[in-house]
């Protein structure tokens, strides 16, 4: 599937009707909760893990079908979570964006910069300390086109890794049954 051919949606109560995993249905339904009551902050906070455990779930995803780079990822992922290290899972939880851009090309560039400005405001909601000259009067309909962009990048597209796809064609066109020249075919 190419990103052109992707569907997306502007209407945020259709949203939970495609959202493939249980985990970010249920953050995503407390984000709406608390958006419908205006708790912006708290619905940031819970945007933000829906998007984490839905990247964690389709990495999971593609890992059972095959795709390297998803199982080391996960990998690292279940011994942090076995250790229990808060620092380091907090560590894995900075770079979970990059990873999925730059190692599986399951978001794009422009996806990561949008879900990183998400995880940004996250971070201002979350700790006190960063949201000291407050920015209220944006924020509902920032919150929105979050939740949008959230929904249309992650929520409802299914798991396919570009990278893993980008393999997988180089590996055919480097077998030796693979044609070297051009035929003409009548």
């Amino acid at each position: 599937m190419k990103k052109m051919d992707r569907c997306y949606i502007n209407d945020l109560d259709e949203i939970k009707l495609k959202i493939q995993y249980e985990e970010t249905l249920v953050h995503f339904e407390e984000a709406m909760l608390c958006y419908n009551t205006g708790a912006y902050k708290a619905s940031t906070i819970l945007l933000w893990l829906a998007i984490f455990h839905d990247l964690i779930n389709k990495i999971k995803e593609m890992s059972t079908n095959g795709d390297s780079n998803a199982e080391q990822i996960i990998k690292k992922f279940n011994a942090l979570c076995e250790k229990n290290d808060v620092k380091l899972m907090q560590d894995f939880e900075k770079e979970i964006l990059k990873k999925s851009c730059d190692e599986l090309m399951l978001i794009s560039t422009i996806e990561r910069e949008h879900l990183n400005r998400i995880k940004v405001d996250r971070n201002y909601a979350a700790h006190p300390y960063f949201s000291i000259e407050s920015k209220n009067h944006h924020y509902k309909e920032q919150l929105k086109s979050h939740i949008l962009h959230a929904s249309n990048y992650l929520f409802i597209q299914p798991p396919i890794s570009g990278k893993y796809r980008v393999d997988e064609v180089f590996k055919l066109i480097q077998q030796d049954s693979f044609p070297t020249t051009v035929t003409r075919q009548i």
